[in-house]
């Protein structure tokens, strides 16, 4: 099941997860979701256990959840 964020972001990636997930490596630490926007990708690998920890970053915002 597909995570889909609560913030509504234009040029979101939330549709295309299934293929940015495919071309990620089987097992890694950390995840930074660069240009996060609505965070629809990052939240999905922290949501679907793909790795231990998820740096967000955007323009008006820098988080980190482990």
């Amino acid at each position: 099941m597909k995570f889909i964020s609560p913030l509504s972001w234009s040029g979101g990636k939330a549709k295309h997860f299934d293929k940015i997930k495919a071309l990620l490596p089987a097992k890694f630490d950390k995840f930074i979701d660069l240009f996060c926007g609505g965070a629809s990708v990052g939240l999905n690998v922290l949501d679907q256990q793909l790795c231990n920890k998820v740096v967000f970053n955007d323009l008006h915002m820098i988080c980190i959840l482990v």
